[in-house]
């Protein structure tokens, strides 16, 4: 018998407490999870971390410039003139298309901060082995859902010219995403920590480009007129 935290006996071979619901790990299960968290939560929480200001400054750009674009004519896909200042209207493609993106940057982000922090969790026992997969498999799922349903489908192949370059790298930070997660997952099948050093890579090459296009789509939103 062994005691928990609770003060309630449990059996040695219990998962868990049958009393609070506290989990017992295994040392090596604890050492896997230490070195996982702390491979990958930690240089991964950086890189999200530090784009987050980014993050809000297009968010709030979105918020509040966006609705005070004047209307555009019919053929969307058409640039105004521009005026003295450089600046010109959105148009309606735009505007469609700006707002597909920072739907879908904003649920990526999120899905990597959540795996980071869940990871990061592990050093201190707070995450366990399963919770790590549990979160990788959903972020990989609604990540994917974010791409196809916040983005592909509503901008529904209508890429405007002047986002053709912001387009490419979306389309990258997704695959690099999905290329991760898929990596990091190979660990359960075959215990082999190379695939947590590889995915990890991986993820922070999709997490840098998913900040750069961040500051792409922040300096693109500059290029219009407000309405006055």
């Amino acid at each position: 018998m062994r005691k928990c935290e609770c003060g309630n006996q449990v059996a040695n071979n219990a998962r868990s407490c049958p009393k609070c619901g506290h989990r017992f790990t295994s040392g090596p299960v604890k050492f896997l999870a230490w070195f996982i968290g702390i491979i990958i939560g930690m240089g991964i929480l950086g890189a999200i971390f530090a784009g987050n200001s980014s993050q809000n400054a297009i968010t709030s750009n979105t918020s509040s410039v966006a609705p005070a674009f004047a209307p555009t004519p019919n053929n969307s896909k058409q640039h105004p003139t521009q005026n003295s200042s450089g600046q010109r209207p959105i148009t309606e493609s735009e505007r469609t298309y700006f707002g597909a993106a920072g739907s879908y940057v904003q649920t990526a982000n999120a899905q990597g901060t959540n795996v980071a922090q869940t990871m990061a969790g592990a050093s201190d026992g707070s995450s366990t082995l399963g919770d790590i997969r549990a979160a990788l498999l959903s972020a990989k799922r609604v990540e994917s859902a974010g791409y196809q349903g916040d983005y592909k489908d509503r901008i529904n192949g209508d890429v405007p010219s002047s986002c053709v370059g912001l387009s490419k790298n979306i389309d990258e930070t997704h695959r690099l995403f999905q290329s991760a997660m898929n990596e990091l997952l190979e660990y359960w099948k075959d215990q082999n920590t190379a695939h947590i050093e590889s995915g990890n890579a991986t993820l922070k090459r999709s997490i840098v480009l998913m900040n750069a296009t961040i500051n792409q789509t922040t300096a693109k939103m500059r290029e219009f007129k407000p309405h006055n």
